[in-house]
């Protein structure tokens, strides 16, 4: 008997990568509220983009080109960025969504290996392993 598992990316598995607003208090600034909930991930995902980043008391900074945007948990413990009004909402929303795609990637990379320790822990035979065009991965089991 065999079975298949199946890692989608959380991108396409998730609706909507980020929502758009302005903050209307002294500054004008613009908040993304993503996905994103692990830090050292989320500083990996910056990391591979070639992004620089610092950790502060309540922040993680990001540095880059038109400044700097930071990046705080919400109530819900979820990463809100902040930027300046250095960025346009369409930059903004192209790094965010860059940062995600990362982001997302470094999870699956990371499930699947945590699986592949579970098959060999509970001494199931991988059969077969392919990554399809939208980059999900297709494990066959034997039990």
């Amino acid at each position: 008997m065999s079975i298949s598992l199946v890692l989608i990316p959380i991108v396409i598995a998730s609706v909507g990568v980020a929502s758009l607003a302005l903050e209307e208090s002294g500054n004008k600034h613009l908040i993304v509220n993503t996905k994103m909930k692990n830090e050292s991930i989320l500083k990996e995902a910056m990391g591979n983009y070639g992004y620089k980043s610092k950790k502060n008391e309540n922040n993680l900074k990001m540095f880059i080109e038109n400044g700097e945007v930071y990046f705080r948990l919400n109530n819900e413990n979820v990463f809100q960025a902040v930027f300046n009004e250095n960025f346009s909402k369409a930059e903004a929303e192209t790094i965010i969504n860059e940062i995600y795609d990362e982001y997302t990637s470094i999870v699956q990379q990371e499930t699947y290996e945590k699986i592949l320790e579970n098959i060999e822990e509970y001494k199931f035979k991988l059969t077969s392993e392919e990554v399809t065009e939208k980059n999900s991965i297709v494990l066959t089991l034997e039990l």
